[in-house]
């Protein structure tokens, strides 16, 4: 295991203050940290999100940095209309694969330039209406960084010629071109291609910007 995945698994946080990063990373104030939000974790609890200690562990339990993730997306999730049934078992599914990037979701990248998205594909009534599947309310659902690289490079191209032929300079057609190129790529990530195969409605959020508040309040310790 390496360094930064054993840091990101060690239980080290209390409820107190798990409590008090996620009112944080989600803007809500005391009162509805000790009510509505407490209600929340409770209820993704039960359902097995975090995932329960063993019963020798059992006691006053700590929190990883990767369980403090797991709450914050989940309850984003519940934000978008998501029945909490749905979502706990949609998160514990993906995690370590359409949702590896969280771990990403602070860094220096995501800070400065392509801060990471929580994607979903939504189809809240009529997904589980069409399949009697009720996890059918969020077919497709990823963190990712907001912008599609590949995508980009064809955009900075082809907006560095349109402006060429309005006769901009060769340095300031490049630079309007990766202005306009990047506003574009941004429409481009994978999850928008979807919106066009009728997977339901298309859903973004800046993860990175939720995420800096909740990991600010843990790593203080206050």
């Amino acid at each position: 295991m390496d360094t930064q995945t054993k840091e990101f698994s060690t239980k080290r946080y209390g409820y107190g203050l798990l409590e008090r990063a996620l009112g944080a990373a989600l803007d809500a104030g005391e009162a509805v940290q000790r009510g509505a939000l407490r209600g929340r974790i409770k209820r993704l609890a039960r359902l097995g999100l975090p995932a329960p200690l063993p019963e020798e562990q059992e006691g006053r339990r700590a929190y990883s940095l990767e369980e403090a993730h797991q709450i914050l997306v989940a309850i984003l999730m519940e934000d978008a209309g998501l029945n909490p049934t749905v979502v706990a078992r949609a998160v514990k599914r993906a995690w370590s694969r359409n949702l590896a990037d969280v771990k990403n979701a602070t860094n220096t990248e995501a800070r400065t330039k392509y801060p990471i998205i929580l994607f979903m594909m939504l189809q809240t009534v009529i997904g589980p209406w069409r399949t009697g599947n009720p996890h059918e309310a969020v077919p497709i659902f990823y963190l990712k960084p907001r912008s599609d690289r590949k995508a980009f490079g064809r955009y900075v191209e082809f907006y560095r010629r349109h402006f060429q032929k309005q006769g901009l300079e060769a340095a300031d057609a490049k630079r309007m071109a990766e202005l306009a190129a990047e506003w574009r790529a941004d429409q481009v990530v994978d999850g928008f291609d979807h919106a066009h195969k009728d997977e339901g409605w298309f859903v973004a959020r800046d993860y990175t910007a939720k995420a800096i508040k909740l990991e600010d309040v843990l790593k203080e310790g206050k």
